[in-house]
């Protein structure tokens, strides 16, 4: 059932990826249409982040990330993630690193954007219990979708995401973990 929900979030991301072009409309459209930034937008942010994700465990991070527009309506990223995680025996701690790409279409104000992404990474997680320690991590995928508002510099970032890992750490041999997962940033765009 797992992997059908993140399948399931996956198909609803291509989708509204290749449909968020229909919503780009022309000068007389109403302000809720979709549009491109400004030429004079800021291109580059730095932001905080916190998220919680599921996979393996159920894990608690927080981050910074830097970013930066690489064409008009795509953006680049580079985030660092550190926290712990816990399962209903144990817990310890976990970090990733990632990068990726974001679409991004906005009203014609800017102050509200529709995303659709996919990120790339590294997460590595121990685990402890009554003097156990196992260690995991492996690269993962996680395609996402999100929202981002405010204003000219300062800005706020909802994003869901459907993820997974290939645990090549695991004691069990190496296995792909399926999960989920959602973070908020505030972001200051220069």
């Amino acid at each position: 059932m797992h992997a059908r929900l993140c399948t399931s979030l996956f198909a609803v991301g291509a989708i509204a990826a290749v449909s968020m072009p229909a919503y780009a409309g022309d000068a007389a459209a109403p302000s809720a249409t979709l549009t491109d930034a400004p030429a004079s937008a800021p291109s580059t942010y730095l932001a905080l982040t916190g998220s919680v994700a599921t996979d393996e465990f159920i894990s608690a991070d927080v981050g910074a990330e830097v970013g930066a527009r690489i064409a008009r309506r795509i953006w680049g990223h580079l985030s660092y993630r550190q926290g712990g995680n816990l399962d209903a025996e144990g817990g310890g701690e976990h970090f990733e690193v990632r990068t990726g790409i974001d679409y991004e279409r906005c009203t014609a104000s800017g102050g509200l954007c529709g995303l659709a992404g996919i990120d790339l990474g590294y997460q590595s997680s121990t685990w402890q219990k009554d003097g156990i320690t196992e260690s995991h991590g492996g690269p993962f995928l996680a395609p996402h979708l999100g929202l981002d508002a405010g204003g000219d510099h300062l800005r706020f970032r909802l994003i869901a995401e459907a993820r997974g890992y290939v645990d090549r750490a695991s004691e069990r041999g190496t296995r792909f973990e399926p999960g989920l997962g959602i973070s908020a940033a505030m972001a200051y765009r220069f």
